[in-house]
Order: C-alpha cells, then sequence, then structure tokens
C-alpha cells in the first residue's frame, strides 16, 4: 500500500500539498490536502512525531530525496531574500546537495543519544493528549502507561519459558526447606551415632566377670 502511494505521479501530487511561505509574519510550511490543513510548527511536536508517520520515514525518505532538496531550496532562496542567516540541519547525504561555502559535521561519541531523544519525542507526542490538562509532578503515569503500550507483546513461546524457570526456581526452594526441616527434626530428636553406641555398648571386661561367677558356683555346689 506504502510502495503504491509512493509512485512519481503521487509524490508529485503530495508535494503540491506543501507551502513554504510567510504565514502570521513568520516563516512555515503548510500541509493542505487529503484531509489535512496544519501549519508545521504547529504539530511538529505532535502529529509529525506520532508512530503512525515515524515509522514510515525510512521508507519515504528514500524515495523523496530529490522532492526535498528541491523544496529545501525554494524556502532557502525566499529566507535568504527576506535577509535572513539560514542554519539547516540534516543528513550528510541530503545536504551536500544544497550549494554552500559553509558545512560543518557534528559527529556524537555516544550515538544511542540519538535513539534516547527519538524515543522520548514519540512517548511525548503520544501522552501529550492526554497530559494537556494535567498539573506538573502528574503526568507520569500516563508517560509510563504509554511507553509500556510501545513495548512489542511478548510472545507466547518466551512467557511459557519464563514461567518454567520461575516453577522450577520454586520446586528448587521447596526441596531446600524439606531438607532444612529434616536436619533440625533429626538434630532435635535422635541422639548422635557416636552417642547411641556409647550407651548401647558393655564394658570390656563384663564377660570376663560372667565366668568367674559361673566358676564360684561350680565350687560351691561340689
Amino acid at each position: 500500500e506504502l510502495d503504491e502511494a509512493l509512485k512519481p505521479e503521487n509524490l508529485q501530487s503530495f508535494m503540491g500539498m506543501l507551502k513554504f511561505d510567510k504565514f502570521d509574519g513568520a516563516f512555515d510550511v503548510e500541509i493542505k490536502g487529503l484531509g489535512y490543513d496544519e501549519r508545521v510548527s504547529k504539530v511538529n511536536k505532535t502529529l509529525l512525531k506520532s508512530k503512525q508517520v515515524a515509522s514510515n520515514i525510512p521508507k519515504v525518505a528514500r524515495v523523496t530525496q530529490g522532492e526535498v532538496i528541491m523544496f529545501v531550496k525554494d524556502a532557502l532562496a525566499k529566507m535568504a531574500e527576506a535577509g535572513m542567516n539560514v542554519l539547516v540541519e540534516g543528513r550528510a547525504a541530503t545536504l551536500k546537495y544544497i550549494d554552500t561555502p559553509h558545512r560543518y559535521e557534528l559527529i556524537m561519541s555516544d550515538e544511542t543519544i540519538i535513539g534516547q531523544r527519538r524515543a522520548a519525542q514519540r512517548i511525548g507526542a503520544t501522552a501529550f493528549p492526554a497530559c494537556k490538562e494535567l498539573k506538573d509532578g502528574e503526568t507520569w503515569p500516563i508517560l509510563e502507561k504509554t511507553l509500556k503500550g510501545m513495548l512489542p507483546e511478548e510472545k507466547p513461546a518466551a512467557a511459557e519459558e519464563k514461567a518454567a524457570v520461575e516453577a522450577k526456581g520454586d520446586e528448587k526452594v521447596k526441596e531446600e526447606a524439606k531438607k532444612e526441616e529434616a536436619a533440625k527434626t533429626a538434630a532435635g530428636g535422635e541422639k548422635p551415632a557416636a552417642e547411641a553406641a556409647k550407651g548401647d555398648a558393655k564394658p570390656a571386661d563384663e564377660p570376663k566377670k560372667e565366668e568367674a561367677k559361673k566358676e564360684e558356683a561350680k565350687k560351691a555346689e561340689s
């Protein structure tokens, strides 16, 4: 469906729905078409950061680079004519087509920050409508709920494996508890083996005394 929408004839039509000009005394991009009538300055933190838009950006960007460059060049010309100095931010692959002698590239030591920033933008854009009427400090539950809703669903197999591991762990704990209980019972209710042997054993000279008694009894009879 997206591939069908990104055909050249459609792209030309979509670009006709965008207009860069001054609106209410400030430069802005007007989006007018397909049921939309918006200004980028008003929806760049909400609608344009939504999952529906963000998930399609890479594919759309691959086939619209030429259109984007032409649009930016036109916007730059209008702003320069108005006496403005313009700083254009973007990917190096796109900006190399902008004709200017002034270029520099920023390199980050930790590129994961870009992903963290993007994640924060998506969470904020999704949670914003529900947080509009809330005061400071009351938005955290909404943000947590939004984040959980964005997490991928746990696969059944993974859930079963997790349950099996937890069950196995519970069985091990129960087994250890049984062993500990048995050890306590043995220590409290039974004599140690050494003490039991000592109590039951007869003295070493006991047989000699019995023999002596028998001999004395025989002598007395005779």
